[in-house]
């Protein structure tokens, strides 16, 4: 781009150079292995519910209660439907392509 500058000549040919140094530079790299986590993080209740539900569960599970505390399983379904539990493995999926 300086040297583009320097000419003063912007053209798709005197900026190719630089297309080819960032091609192969770590930066293009960065894209293409982040280039799902967009459908990630559009992902409404990443944001919206999560947070909440995760704090729900972690209060019940350091929670001292008078007896016995439910397994971690237990305690979860009391605070998600099915739907919800398949909504947060199609979530992981996502997460796993990143």
């Amino acid at each position: 781009v300086l040297k583009a500058r320097e000419l003063g000549d912007f053209s798709a040919n005197s900026l190719k150079a630089y297309q080819e140094l960032l091609e192969g530079s770590f930066v293009m790299q960065d894209f293409q292995s982040f280039k799902e986590s967009l459908d990630v993080l559009e992902y409404p209740p990443l944001f919206e519910h999560i947070p909440e539900l995760v704090g729900n569960v972690m209060k019940d599970l350091y929670a001292v209660p008078a007896g016995p505390k439910d397994r971690i399983y237990p305690t979860l379904r009391n605070h998600l439907t099915i739907g919800e539990i398949w909504g947060l493995v199609k979530l992981w999926r996502r997460m796993m392509k990143i």
